[in-house]
């Protein structure tokens, strides 16, 4: 319990370093084309990574003609990187089908791969698990829940 308040506490000052309009921004330019799985992919990355020194995306030309609903997912995938952590803890990321794996993942621990994207984690350290599957965009376990708890309570199929 002490170590998930220290880590609880640690998050919530490494947000309170990034403004959101800028997490926003890099999100879109890291993975405006990744859907909404990948953008909330990228968002916590950035919020484990607790800053957003290196992340190219937030320099990134393209983001300013993207069209407003790639900015409203992108936001709503900040705030779901609140309660969920789909990268297990990945701190780094790479578009590694586009560029190949960069020299940096050597010491780092892959995390997860989502899209176009392999996450990395630093090595050594367990990833948070704020993972909710029917908590995350479009997921067909939360659009099946109630139909899901219907067959189990029947005893109908296997998961």
């Amino acid at each position: 319990m002490h170590i998930t308040l220290l880590f609880a506490a640690t998050m919530v000052t490494a947000h309170a370093e990034i403004q959101d309009v800028a997490a926003v921004r890099a999100i879109v330019g890291e993975a405006a084309n990744q859907g909404r799985t990948g953008m909330l992919a990228i968002a916590c990355a950035i919020r484990n990574r607790g800053t957003l020194r290196g992340v190219y995306g937030l320099h990134n030309p393209c983001v300013d003609n993207q069209p407003a609903w790639v900015w409203q997912r992108a936001r709503l995938a900040w705030v779901q990187s609140q309660t969920n952590d789909i990268t297990c803890g990945a701190t780094a990321w790479e578009n590694t089908r586009a560029f190949g794996t960069p020299w940096w993942a050597k010491t780092m621990r892959p995390t997860a791969r989502i899209g176009d994207h392999q996450f990395y984690g630093e090595t050594g350290k367990a990833g948070p698990m704020k993972f909710d599957p029917l908590n995350l965009p479009n997921s067909s376990l939360a659009q099946n829940r109630q139909g899901i708890m219907a067959k189990s309570d029947l005893g109908a199929g296997r998961m």
